[in-house]
């Protein structure tokens, strides 16, 4: 199908913006706040059971001090990568989480703690993540109070999880949606976790993790769709642009990476 020259900007301007937004990583702490998330849709990971299942919204800064809010304040979104640890959502944390990958070639683990495996994740594995992790930070930067978006990202999510822990078997609940919705929730997670779909990440895109300082058993890492650190962040408006220029013409941009299989 023939693209026409305003969609061909359109995606070179996308392009750019991404390209000049995504710096080298260096360890940075930051002090969490508060957490919220969307808690419509569920999950089941076996041998640990049912979970809520969708991106978290973290209110931040990096003065690491009260969880009060202050002007400095910033919010980061991201995905748990980790199913052995827990995190408490909409309330008050007082947490400090350093970052703690983004170049490429470093280690990336998932649950840090005495009682999980402090699992090294493959260099396909990370591959599959960093396309799963920024293809949902961007559709929820995009339109973050929509159903359908939501949808996506808790399918996202479930995804995330079942590529980090291909020993274990994830799957989507109905909970409270109708015969209609739990369809295309599971439909959705089918094509996130098998690769079917067009990811909106950037070639150059990497996984960038925050992880509790201490290692804390209880407190969960989570992957982010975009680096903290010195972060020249798009303007709200940049985001449609790269929506649109990166859904209509993605599968020319990059080649479909083949996400891990449920177990």
């Amino acid at each position: 199908m023939k693209i026409q020259t305003k969609m061909l900007a359109a995606v070179a301007a996308a392009a750019a913006v991404a390209t000049m937004a995504t710096p080298a990583a260096a360890v940075q702490n930051i002090y969490l706040e508060y957490a919220t998330m969307n808690t419509t849709f569920q999950a089941n990971i076996s041998g640990l059971g049912n979970v809520y299942s969708n991106g978290v919204t973290f209110r931040v800064n990096d003065n690491g001090y009260s969880p009060a809010f202050d002007a400095s304040d910033y919010y980061i979104y991201g995905f748990c990568i980790d199913i052995y640890h827990s995190m408490y959502i909409n309330t008050t944390l007082n947490y400090t989480y350093t970052s703690t990958y983004g170049d490429a070639g470093q280690p990336l683990f998932t649950n840090y703690g005495p009682n999980a495996p402090a699992n090294q994740l493959n260099a396909a594995q990370i591959d599959d993540l960093t396309n799963l992790v920024d293809t949902g930070w961007l559709l929820h930067q995009a339109q973050p109070n929509d159903y359908d978006t939501a949808m996506r990202t808790a399918a996202i999510q479930a995804a995330i999880w079942q590529v980090a822990n291909p020993d274990r078997v994830v799957t989507v609940k109905s909970n409270n949606l109708n015969a209609a919705q739990f369809l295309q929730y599971q439909t959705y997670f089918s094509d996130y976790v098998s690769g079917n779909y067009t990811s909106l990440a950037d070639a150059n895109d990497r996984v960038y993790t925050i992880t509790d300082q201490s290692r804390n058993p209880m407190r969960q890492t989570f992957a982010i769709g975009w680096p903290i650190e010195n972060t020249a962040v798009p303007e709200p408006g940049a985001w449609a642009l790269m929506i649109l220029g990166f859904g209509a013409a993605g599968a020319m941009l990059r080649s479909r990476r083949k996400g891990l299989a449920a177990a």
